[in-house]
């Protein structure tokens, strides 16, 4: 049975709760994908022209990390998302974007090629009307099929200890909830997942 390293850890947690007729352990998966937001932030504040959250932000990811990082932050996930699709072809034909540097070199080119595997894994977040860029980020989280195959896989290493896991942050209503939240709940200067850690 193939596992997970952060799962294989916990087995004997399992263990010794079956053996203390524990059945059913809750876990806080899907508080990080409703409740910690985005930097997609970057994106619906230059759309809002909202500067003073935008340099709070930047400040704030400087501090914590390199004035680089934060400045390809805000290219990559602010600016780049509202340039006209025509523009952002325009520059990736510009800079000879090869899809090489997506794709990984151990699947086929003409596998790659015939899927158009380059342009279903670049990362894209499409907000539906009335949605924010933030919110279309943790829509995508929400229906991922990595996150479908974390709990298959999280299943079958509790099936073998004979304890269920139950996820309260999967309930639909919190998702909702979260998905609800102003930005600044979620993600405000250096503090992620604001609302729930008050």
């Amino acid at each position: 049975l193939m596992e997970y390293p952060n799962s294989v850890m916990l087995n004997t947690l399992r263990e010794r709760a079956a053996e203390s007729g524990i059945r059913v352990l809750w876990t806080g998966s899907g508080g990080d994908g409703w409740f910690t937001g985005s930097r997609f932030h970057y994106a619906d504040w230059l759309k809002q022209m909202a500067v003073l959250p935008i340099l709070r932000q930047m400040a704030s990811d400087m501090a914590t990390g390199s004035a680089r990082r934060t400045v390809w932050s805000f290219m990559k996930l602010g600016v780049w998302p509202l340039l006209p699709p025509p523009v952002r072809a325009g520059v990736k034909r510009l800079v000879q974007r090869s899809p090489s540097r997506v794709v990984p070199n151990w699947i086929p080119e003409r596998t790659a090629a015939r899927t158009d595997l380059a342009s279903r894994v670049a990362l894209k977040v499409s907000p539906r009307p009335g949605e924010t860029f933030a919110q279309a980020a943790m829509r995508q989280i929400a229906s991922n099929g990595v996150l479908t195959h974390n709990d298959e896989m999280d299943d079958r290493s509790t099936s073998r200890s004979a304890v269920e896991y139950r996820h309260p942050f999967y309930d639909r209503r919190i998702i909702e909830f979260g998905y609800a939240l102003p930005e600044e709940m979620r993600w405000n200067g250096r503090y992620r997942k604001r609302v729930l850690r008050e």
